[in-house]
């Protein structure tokens, strides 16, 4: 049964090319939310999460399982995609950055 159940996941994980990205992003966000919870504890929050340190780290865990599943093919569509959105950040921010106006402008 499990072996069938990961085998269905991974048809489903081949199918869907962007996946990779998801996963990243929903393992970055988990591990985010649960370092400000940590470092700020007084900090009003709209939603606390039940089970807390257990639903993030179960969450984690199923990410990384999701990841290891991934075809060598969606990696690197992933770093593909990461390294061009990457560039256009850091291209766009350099041009546009409040720093690099306000040092034009004493130039």
């Amino acid at each position: 049964m499990h072996g069938q159940l990961l085998w269905i996941i991974d048809q489903h994980i081949e199918r869907i090319g962007n996946l990779s990205l998801a996963v990243a992003e929903l393992e970055f966000a988990t591990r985010r939310d649960d370092a400000v919870r940590k470092r700020q504890p007084e900090r009003a929050r709209g939603f606390r999460v039940p089970w807390m340190p257990w639903i993030p780290l179960a969450s984690v865990v199923f990410c990384f399982i999701l990841m290891a599943s991934l075809t060598v093919e969606n990696w690197l569509r992933f770093f593909v995609w990461l390294a061009i959105g990457l560039a256009i950040y850091f291209l766009f921010g350099r041009k546009n950055s409040v720093l690099e106006q306000a040092e034009r402008a004493a130039a």
